[in-house]
Protein backbone atom coordinates (compact mmCIF):
# COMPACT_ATOMS: atom_id res chain seq x y z
CA UNK A 1 0.00 0.00 0.00
CA UNK A 2 1.92 3.00 -1.26
CA UNK A 3 0.80 6.55 -2.06
CA UNK A 4 0.67 6.24 -5.86
CA UNK A 5 1.36 3.50 -8.43
CA UNK A 6 4.35 5.47 -9.74
CA UNK A 7 5.94 5.50 -6.29
CA UNK A 8 5.31 1.74 -5.99
CA UNK A 9 7.08 1.17 -9.32
CA UNK A 10 9.97 3.47 -8.43
CA UNK A 11 10.40 1.73 -5.07
CA UNK A 12 10.34 -1.69 -6.76
CA UNK A 13 13.01 -0.67 -9.28
CA UNK A 14 15.28 0.72 -6.56
CA UNK A 15 14.91 -2.44 -4.48
CA UNK A 16 15.48 -4.83 -7.41
CA UNK A 17 18.59 -2.86 -8.36
CA UNK A 18 19.89 -2.72 -4.78
CA UNK A 19 19.34 -6.47 -4.33
CA UNK A 20 21.41 -7.22 -7.44
CA UNK A 21 24.03 -4.59 -6.57
CA UNK A 22 24.77 -5.86 -3.06
CA UNK A 23 25.18 -9.41 -4.45
CA UNK A 24 27.77 -8.02 -6.85
CA UNK A 25 29.44 -5.64 -4.39
CA UNK A 26 29.49 -7.87 -1.27
CA UNK A 27 29.47 -11.48 -2.56
CA UNK A 28 31.24 -12.98 0.47
CA UNK A 29 29.28 -11.25 3.22
CA UNK A 30 26.97 -13.29 5.47
CA UNK A 31 24.51 -10.41 5.37
CA UNK A 32 24.30 -10.32 1.58
CA UNK A 33 21.90 -13.23 1.06
CA UNK A 34 19.78 -12.06 4.02
CA UNK A 35 19.29 -8.52 2.67
CA UNK A 36 19.19 -9.48 -1.01
CA UNK A 37 16.29 -11.87 -0.49
CA UNK A 38 14.37 -9.41 1.70
CA UNK A 39 14.75 -6.62 -0.87
CA UNK A 40 13.73 -8.94 -3.71
CA UNK A 41 10.47 -9.87 -1.96
CA UNK A 42 9.71 -6.27 -1.01
CA UNK A 43 10.33 -5.17 -4.60
CA UNK A 44 8.02 -7.90 -5.89
CA UNK A 45 5.27 -6.73 -3.56
CA UNK A 46 5.62 -3.11 -4.68
CA UNK A 47 5.60 -4.24 -8.31
CA UNK A 48 2.40 -6.25 -7.76
CA UNK A 49 0.64 -3.09 -6.56
CA UNK A 50 1.78 -1.19 -9.62
CA UNK A 51 0.57 -3.99 -11.92
CA UNK A 52 -2.80 -4.11 -10.15
CA UNK A 53 -3.29 -0.47 -11.03
CA UNK A 54 -2.33 -0.69 -14.69
CA UNK A 55 -3.96 -4.07 -15.42
CA UNK A 56 -7.11 -3.85 -13.24
CA UNK A 57 -6.68 -7.57 -12.46
CA UNK A 58 -7.12 -7.48 -8.69
CA UNK A 59 -7.37 -11.28 -8.31
CA UNK A 60 -4.06 -12.02 -10.04
CA UNK A 61 -1.88 -9.22 -8.70
CA UNK A 62 -3.59 -9.17 -5.31
CA UNK A 63 -2.63 -12.84 -4.94
CA UNK A 64 0.93 -12.16 -6.12
CA UNK A 65 1.30 -9.50 -3.42
CA UNK A 66 -0.25 -11.76 -0.78
CA UNK A 67 2.03 -14.68 -1.70
CA UNK A 68 5.06 -12.39 -1.54
CA UNK A 69 4.55 -11.09 1.99
CA UNK A 70 3.35 -14.52 3.15
CA UNK A 71 6.75 -15.95 2.18
CA UNK A 72 8.78 -13.18 3.83
CA UNK A 73 8.59 -14.45 7.47
CA UNK A 74 9.69 -18.09 6.82
CA UNK A 75 12.34 -17.03 4.31
CA UNK A 76 13.82 -14.61 6.85
CA UNK A 77 13.81 -17.40 9.42
CA UNK A 78 15.61 -19.78 7.05
CA UNK A 79 18.31 -17.26 6.16
CA UNK A 80 18.73 -16.38 9.83
CA UNK A 81 19.33 -19.93 11.07
CA UNK A 82 21.18 -21.48 8.12
CA UNK A 83 24.86 -22.20 8.45
CA UNK A 84 27.43 -22.43 5.64
CA UNK A 85 25.53 -25.18 3.85
CA UNK A 86 21.85 -25.05 3.00
CA UNK A 87 20.10 -28.08 4.53
CA UNK A 88 17.00 -29.72 3.11
CA UNK A 89 15.39 -29.60 6.57
CA UNK A 90 15.08 -25.84 6.25
CA UNK A 91 12.22 -26.30 3.79
CA UNK A 92 10.05 -27.53 6.69
CA UNK A 93 9.73 -23.90 7.71
CA UNK A 94 7.91 -23.25 4.43
CA UNK A 95 5.12 -25.79 5.02
CA UNK A 96 2.70 -23.41 6.85
CA UNK A 97 3.20 -20.72 4.21
CA UNK A 98 2.68 -23.18 1.37
CA UNK A 99 -0.64 -24.27 2.90
CA UNK A 100 -1.77 -20.64 3.16
CA UNK A 101 -0.63 -19.93 -0.41
CA UNK A 102 -2.47 -23.02 -1.69
CA UNK A 103 -5.70 -21.73 -0.12
CA UNK A 104 -5.21 -18.38 -1.85
CA UNK A 105 -4.38 -19.87 -5.25
CA UNK A 106 -7.32 -22.32 -5.31
CA UNK A 107 -9.90 -19.73 -4.22
CA UNK A 108 -11.09 -17.87 -7.32
CA UNK A 109 -12.60 -15.11 -5.16
CA UNK A 110 -9.77 -14.87 -2.63
CA UNK A 111 -9.30 -11.13 -3.16
CA UNK A 112 -12.50 -9.56 -1.89
CA UNK A 113 -11.62 -6.23 -3.48
CA UNK A 114 -8.68 -4.33 -4.90
CA UNK A 115 -8.92 -0.64 -5.64
CA UNK A 116 -6.33 1.67 -7.17
CA UNK A 117 -7.25 5.21 -6.18
CA UNK A 118 -5.45 8.44 -6.96
CA UNK A 119 -3.73 8.45 -3.59
CA UNK A 120 -3.24 4.79 -2.69
CA UNK A 121 -3.82 1.12 -3.49
CA UNK A 122 -6.22 -0.79 -1.24
CA UNK A 123 -6.42 -4.60 -1.32
CA UNK A 124 -8.35 -6.94 0.93
CA UNK A 125 -8.59 -10.73 0.98
CA UNK A 126 -10.34 -13.43 3.00
CA UNK A 127 -7.58 -13.55 5.62
CA UNK A 128 -8.28 -9.94 6.61
CA UNK A 129 -11.74 -9.99 8.15
CA UNK A 130 -12.45 -10.35 11.86
CA UNK A 131 -16.17 -10.13 11.13
CA UNK A 132 -16.49 -12.75 8.38
CA UNK A 133 -13.47 -14.99 8.99
CA UNK A 134 -12.09 -14.45 12.51
CA UNK A 135 -10.31 -17.82 12.62
CA UNK A 136 -8.42 -17.20 9.37
CA UNK A 137 -7.52 -13.65 10.39
CA UNK A 138 -6.22 -14.60 13.85
CA UNK A 139 -4.37 -17.62 12.42
CA UNK A 140 -2.59 -15.44 9.87
CA UNK A 141 -1.55 -12.88 12.50
CA UNK A 142 -0.25 -15.70 14.73
CA UNK A 143 1.60 -17.08 11.71
CA UNK A 144 3.55 -13.81 11.48
CA UNK A 145 4.28 -13.65 15.21
CA UNK A 146 5.47 -17.28 15.21
CA UNK A 147 8.21 -16.58 12.70
CA UNK A 148 9.22 -13.33 14.41
CA UNK A 149 9.71 -15.29 17.63
CA UNK A 150 11.54 -18.20 15.98
CA UNK A 151 13.93 -15.94 14.12
CA UNK A 152 14.72 -13.82 17.16
CA UNK A 153 15.37 -16.90 19.32
CA UNK A 154 17.72 -18.44 16.74
CA UNK A 155 19.68 -15.23 16.34
CA UNK A 156 20.07 -14.71 20.09
CA UNK A 157 21.36 -18.28 20.38
CA UNK A 158 23.95 -17.50 17.72
CA UNK A 159 25.00 -14.37 19.60
CA UNK A 160 25.55 -16.39 22.79
CA UNK A 161 27.38 -19.21 21.03
CA UNK A 162 29.85 -17.11 19.06
CA UNK A 163 32.96 -15.58 20.56
CA UNK A 164 33.69 -13.39 17.56
CA UNK A 165 32.62 -9.77 17.88
CA UNK A 166 32.15 -9.58 14.09
CA UNK A 167 29.64 -12.42 14.22
CA UNK A 168 27.71 -10.78 17.07
CA UNK A 169 27.63 -7.51 15.15
CA UNK A 170 26.10 -9.28 12.12
CA UNK A 171 23.42 -11.04 14.17
CA UNK A 172 22.47 -7.85 16.00
CA UNK A 173 22.00 -6.13 12.65
CA UNK A 174 19.73 -8.95 11.50
CA UNK A 175 17.66 -8.72 14.69
CA UNK A 176 17.33 -4.95 14.25
CA UNK A 177 16.13 -5.42 10.66
CA UNK A 178 13.40 -7.96 11.43
CA UNK A 179 10.91 -5.45 12.97
CA UNK A 180 11.31 -3.18 9.94
CA UNK A 181 10.51 -6.07 7.59
CA UNK A 182 7.74 -7.92 9.41
CA UNK A 183 5.94 -5.51 11.76
CA UNK A 184 4.87 -2.83 9.19
CA UNK A 185 3.08 -5.30 6.87
CA UNK A 186 1.55 -7.00 9.90
CA UNK A 187 -0.01 -3.71 11.04
CA UNK A 188 -0.51 -1.79 7.79
CA UNK A 189 -1.47 -4.62 5.44
CA UNK A 190 -3.12 -7.19 7.72
CA UNK A 191 -4.40 -5.89 11.07
CA UNK A 192 -5.70 -2.45 10.04
CA UNK A 193 -7.57 -3.71 6.92
CA UNK A 194 -9.11 -6.48 9.04
CA UNK A 195 -10.73 -3.72 11.13
CA UNK A 196 -11.72 -1.81 7.97
CA UNK A 197 -9.24 0.96 8.70
CA UNK A 198 -8.18 2.50 5.39
CA UNK A 199 -5.48 5.06 4.77
CA UNK A 200 -2.59 5.68 2.37
CA UNK A 201 0.08 3.69 4.18
CA UNK A 202 3.77 4.43 4.43
CA UNK A 203 4.89 0.84 3.84
CA UNK A 204 6.92 1.85 0.78
CA UNK A 205 8.86 4.22 3.03
CA UNK A 206 9.66 1.36 5.41
CA UNK A 207 10.91 -0.54 2.37
CA UNK A 208 13.28 2.30 1.53
CA UNK A 209 14.54 2.38 5.13
CA UNK A 210 15.37 -1.33 4.82
CA UNK A 211 17.23 -0.59 1.57
CA UNK A 212 19.36 2.02 3.33
CA UNK A 213 19.85 -0.30 6.31
CA UNK A 214 21.13 -3.03 4.00
CA UNK A 215 23.66 -0.76 2.28
CA UNK A 216 24.92 0.78 5.53
CA UNK A 217 25.14 -2.59 7.31
CA UNK A 218 27.06 -4.25 4.48
CA UNK A 219 29.40 -1.26 4.17
CA UNK A 220 30.32 -1.30 7.85
CA UNK A 221 30.61 -5.09 7.97
CA UNK A 222 33.02 -4.95 5.05
CA UNK A 223 34.93 -2.11 6.72
CA UNK A 224 35.27 -4.12 9.96
CA UNK A 225 36.55 -7.17 8.10
CA UNK A 226 39.18 -5.09 6.31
Amino acid sequence: MCFTPKISLATAIIEFFTSAWICYRFPKSKLTSFFAVILFFLATYQFSEFMLCISNDAQLWGKVGFITYTLIPPVITIFSIKEKKFKKEYFLFLIPSLIIILIAVLDKNFITYGICNTLFVSIKNKFYSFDNAPFLTVSYIEYYFLYISLTTVYLYRKIKNTKLEKEKYIYYLMIATIPLVIVPPLILIIIFPAFNIRFPSIYCHFAMIITLTAIISLYYENKIKN
